[in-house]
């Protein structure tokens, strides 16, 4: 997974199947919403979350990446 960093940069995220079973849909009502598969916690409780986030149709994307890759 590809993700943008502080200052314009970019990094790479790489996630198993471990993240992948424990993964976390947060769905809104027209359908879309975010899989979270790590979230950070820092200082003063802000939460950082990492996966596909703004996903149109997210509980079918769940279902595919559960089909498919695990």
């Amino acid at each position: 997974m590809c993700e943008a960093n502080g200052w314009g940069t970019a990094g790479t995220r790489i996630y198993g199947p471990d993240e992948l079973r424990s993964m976390t849909r947060i769905e809104h009502r027209a359908g879309h919403g975010d899989l979270v598969f790590e979230t950070e916690r820092g200082r003063k409780g802000h939460v950082t979350r990492h996966g596909l986030l703004g996903v149109q149709g997210v509980r079918e994307v769940e279902a595919l990446i559960r089909e498919a890759l695990l």
